[in-house]
């Protein structure tokens, strides 16, 4: 994997689950670590949905290789939330390769 490729920062965050005053489990998001990675775009689309105009938009990430990734972490990249759905190695541990869905905001 080329260092020049991996021009923009990502980061990776973890979910945990915490109980409240009301001892209701409440999720809240940590960074695990911030990478450099190489970001495209496989696709995207604006609709209708409830009464909302909503963007959906699929993105390929690739990292270099790293333990510990995978579908219940999610990506932060340029200010926008990603779910993981897909985490690839590519090689023999050369990088990975993650796909991920834009979360809308809310």
């Amino acid at each position: 994997m080329r260092a020049g490729n991996l021009d923009r920062r990502i980061t990776v965050q973890t979910k945990t689950l915490t109980a409240n005053s009301y001892g209701e489990r409440v999720a809240s998001w940590a960074d695990t670590f911030t990478t450099w990675a190489n970001v495209f775009e496989i696709a995207g689309k604006e609709k209708f949905e409830a009464s909302q105009l909503v963007d959906k938009a699929d993105i390929r990430f690739r990292i270099r290789y790293r333990t510990g990734v995978n579908e219940e972490q999610r990506i932060v990249y340029d200010s926008n939330y990603y779910d993981i759905y897909s985490v690839t190695e590519l090689g023999r541990q050369d990088g990975l390769e993650i796909f991920a869905t834009k979360i809308p905001l809310t």
